[in-house]
């Protein structure tokens, strides 16, 4: 009798983007087996597209595989929103003399699964009640893999989506795997209108306070338009939605 004597695949938490990994079958030469691949939302790997297709077909089993010593082949598993469970068939078929080896439980197939993580959203506030505002930060949320990790030395991402802005750099964001957080490592922006113009003064009358504290930077005067550099809100008049900044600058009625 021919003997399938292993049967390998990397188990960790696929991301949700697409990846592809190696499935192994060692054996004797001659032993044969069958593989089948379902997903848990019920279809099934299509080994002639690489994909998941909801129709069953012939394509949807590698059938009649000689292992020839150690098999293997590359499965590419999609891009997900919510979590899958894959679950991975080796049959060893009698037909062709072929069965599991005794260190299997069974000796006509085995069953494995491996598990992809979906797209998570964490959302990020802070504690700053004591500090002269009105409304709540918006520092808003990290959308992706569940698993994500972000790498400050290589300032690389790896598997991470994101809709806020962390060490001051737009584009490069997540989560810090080798450091806690410190305060310089979060910022949001927000808008607000000018009320009344002003030339070359430290003070500014704005529509409204929401989401504004003192030590924020002002860093364009309207549009694209840069106000004068280090200029930061020094003070807060909440009463009179009065800003007191830390370098004079020429503003606008109705600036942006």
């Amino acid at each position: 009798m021919n003997k399938i004597t292993n049967v390998e695949i990397d188990q960790t938490l696929l991301p949700y983007n697409s990846t592809s990994r190696y499935i192994k079958v060692s054996g004797d030469n001659d032993a044969v087996f069958t593989l089948e691949i379902k997903k848990s939302d019920g279809k099934y790997y299509d080994f002639t597209t690489n994909t998941f297709t909801t129709a069953y077909t012939s394509r949807n089993k590698l059938t009649n595989v000689r292992v020839d010593g150690r098999y293997q082949t590359s499965i590419t598993f999609p891009t997900v929103s919510s979590t899958e469970t894959y679950t991975i068939t080796v049959y060893a078929l009698p037909g062709f003399d072929t069965e599991f080896s005794d260190f299997f439980p069974n000796k006509i197939f085995y069953q494995t699964e491996v598990s992809q993580a979906g797209v998570g959203t964490i959302t990020f506030s802070g504690d700053i009640e004591a500090l002269p505002m009105t409304g709540t930060p918006a520092l808003g949320s990290s959308t992706g893999s569940v698993d994500a990790k972000y790498l400050r030395n290589s300032r690389k991402t790896v598997n991470l989506l994101t809709t806020i802005s962390t060490n001051k750099a737009t584009a490069d964001a997540g989560f810090l795997i080798n450091a806690q957080p410190s305060p310089d490592d979060f910022y949001w922006a927000t808008t607000e209108t000018v009320d009344g113009t002003t030339t070359s003064s430290t003070t500014v009358v704005v529509d409204d306070l929401s989401n504004l504290v003192e030590g924020m930077d002002l860093v364009y005067k309207t549009g694209t338009t840069p106000a004068a550099a280090n200029t930061k809100i020094v003070a807060i008049d909440i009463d009179t939605k009065t800003l007191t900044l830390s370098v004079a600058n020429s503003l606008t009625n109705n600036d942006v």
